[in-house]
């Protein structure tokens, strides 16, 4: 019986999969959430800084194509955290940073870092930030201009997209990008709680116990930053109210249905941190 529902379930959301992909969602502004219209507005707003800012460095005829892959790679299914929310956050705070945004050659190579340090993000893997990295060094050596700094930038962008994995950079430039990637761990108990709640949802195809562990590990580590020890009581205290299979099924095939066999190459030997 079990298999069964499983099945069902199954065929149901391959169906919701394909039948969403045949209609905008946005066809009647007046007829959708005002969480589907804040995510439409982030994606146009997105879309107008990465093409902006961007255009420094690729050729205009790739601008569309890398802009659409930056936007759909950050609103995968199972993303929950690492969204365009996120690096729209990244790129304000980057642009509130006066140092750096008076200096047009460093913010412009820290935007390359913010909105492809994460363009590779599969919770079940372990080589997000690596994956990342080549893949912003496929499109700088097809896509990008010539410039007589071309190398130089390219070597700083791969090398701080890669430190992000445990944030351990040693130039001064990743530890500048490291404090606006990681500034939600001083963030206000509301931010850092809702952070923690997305955070578990992108793992939730794992049992909550598992998750627990690494993610109490990692949360020690920032044990000074005030609320961040309220984050730690409620991972403590919290028992899981999520069902990982269905989760997983729904974040999986909405993306890969056509692609099942890839179910079964997850690696349970992951890392779990932001």
């Amino acid at each position: 019986m079990g298999v069964v529902i499983i099945l069902i379930l199954v065929s149901l959301l391959i169906y919701v999969t394909l039948s969403d992909d045949k209609k905008s969602p946005y066809r009647n502004y007046d007829d959708i959430s005002k969480v589907e219209r804040d995510d439409y507005f982030r994606k146009t707003t997105l879309r107008i800084r990465i093409k902006k800012n961007l255009s420094v460095y690729f050729k205009a005829n790739f601008l569309n194509m890398i802009t659409n892959m930056i936007i759909e790679r950050h609103t995968e299914p199972w993303r929950a955290y690492h969204t365009m929310k996120h690096i729209n956050s990244i790129l304000d705070m980057l642009e509130d940073n006066a140092v750096v945004f008076s200096n047009r050659d460093v913010y412009g190579q820290l935007f390359l870092v913010a909105v492809y340090h994460d363009i590779v993000y599969k919770p079940w893997r372990k080589d997000n930030e690596k994956m990342s990295a080549e893949l912003f060094k496929k499109h700088w050596t097809k896509y990008a201009k010539k410039s007589p700094n071309k190398n130089i930038i390219e070597n700083f962008v791969y090398n701080c997209i890669t430190q992000t994995k445990n944030h351990d950079g040693e130039k001064h430039l990743e530890h500048v990008f490291n404090s606006l990637d990681m500034s939600i761990i001083s963030g206000t108990k509301e931010e850092v709680m809702l952070w923690e709640k997305e955070i578990a949802k992108e793992y939730s195809f794992i049992p909550y116990k598992i998750y627990k562990k690494h993610r109490l590990e990692f949360l020690e580590k920032f044990s000074q930053y005030g609320n961040i020890i309220k984050v730690i009581e409620y991972v403590k205290n919290t028992k899981s109210t999520n069902n990982p299979l269905l989760y997983f099924l729904n974040s999986y095939f909405k993306l890969y249905s056509h692609k099942i066999s890839k179910f079964f190459t997850i690696d349970m030997d992951f890392d779990i941190d932001i």
